[in-house]
């Protein structure tokens, strides 16, 4: 009955990890595909939508959500940067929009140029990067394209949150494609990916 009043549902797969006292302080996955080696399915891309589609719920009307943003922690020590490593606080703020414990892509593409380590997780099909006491899972365009061709038919497309946290004037990225992490998406959806070469634009190492 839910689902018959609703033209379409985004689902909100992103934020399954952010630092929060007492409650979570290791280092996880913002918005991973897959679940890691240590948590449940349902913490995870796959696993929400699984069980949202397992309910009922239209696959039609149903869109993946995707973030343009990624969270950041501030390190126990700089020497365990690993998934699920200890964490004091979320991280200090970026140089575009200023806020304690969130990158843009645009601050993440700045972290990276300015030495920060980039590391792709095979097991969750996502980045994240770490530099002295900085930790930052985030979304590129990698990881962005895998998700939209594992839902590109099984669920109606890709809510993005939000479109202002892209690169959108493509100052920031590789070869400075604006909105490169929308972009990547759209290609997969649109059948216009390059099959050859990585999807859109990388950051700016």
């Amino acid at each position: 009955v839910f689902c018959s009043t609703l033209d379409f549902a985004t689902v909100m797969t992103y934020d399954f990890h952010m630092f929060i006292k007492n409650v979570d302080v290791n280092t996880g996955f913002n918005s991973p595909l897959y679940p890691a080696i240590y948590e449940r399915k349902l913490s995870s891309t796959v696993g929400l939508m699984d069980y949202y589609l397992k309910t009922g719920f239209s696959p039609s009307k149903l869109l993946v959500g995707l973030p343009t943003y990624g969270r950041t922690w501030k390190l126990k020590t700089a020497e365990n940067h690993g998934v699920h490593a200890p964490a004091v606080g979320k991280g200090d703020p970026g140089s575009i929009i200023h806020s304690r414990g969130v990158f843009t892509y645009p601050e993440v593409c700045l972290a990276l140029k300015n030495g920060s380590n980039y590391v792709w997780d095979a097991d969750s099909e996502v980045p994240y990067l770490y530099n002295d006491l900085l930790w930052c899972s985030f979304e590129d365009p990698r990881s962005a394209a895998n998700k939209a061709k594992h839902f590109l038919n099984k669920c109606g497309g890709v809510g993005v949150w939000t479109i202002t946290f892209d690169d959108a004037e493509g100052k920031y990225s590789k070869d400075y494609q604006k909105f490169p992490i929308i972009t990547a998406v759209k290609n997969v959806i649109m059948g216009t990916e390059n099959k050859d070469s990585s999807p859109v634009s990388q950051p700016l190492l």
